[in-house]
């Protein structure tokens, strides 16, 4: 997946595919402590983070947390349908993730086709899990 091959490459030194620099170009590398909230359930998510280490999607109707890996999405679905976050986001251990606003996210959606097959084909995948 697309996420994945952005997580292999190093934070300033995209070259070749212009879907990484633009990535490279939108995105904040942050270091977020253990049990750390990312996402209330609830409120408006202006952020969307693609995970380099592990974090913990603890679901409302889910029996049992989900962990998210590196190249999972948070906050994606968020800021595509600019509605509240349906599930709250915690660290489980330090993780190290991009950041970029719901706005950027959108913007390198509509410029790169592929990238948004790829979080489509993400979310589908999901919510079917969910389901």
């Amino acid at each position: 997946m697309f996420w994945e091959r952005v997580i292999r490459t190093s934070k300033g030194s995209a070259r070749g595919s212009s879907e990484l620099r633009s990535v490279d170009a939108l995105t904040t590398e942050l270091d977020f402590p253990e049990a750390k909230t990312l996402i209330v359930q609830g409120r408006r998510q202006r952020e969307v983070l693609c995970s380099w280490r592990a974090m913990q999607r603890c679901c409302e109707t889910a029996r049992s947390p989900r962990e998210l890996g590196p190249g999972d999405l948070v906050g994606e679905l968020e800021a595509l349908t600019l509605a509240p976050s349906r599930a709250p986001v915690r660290t489980t251990r330090r993780v190290r993730a991009l950041v970029m606003s719901d706005l950027e996210f959108r913007t390198l959606l509509e410029e790169h086709r592929r990238i948004a097959r790829d979080v489509l084909g993400a979310v589908a995948r999901r919510e079917t899990l969910a389901a």
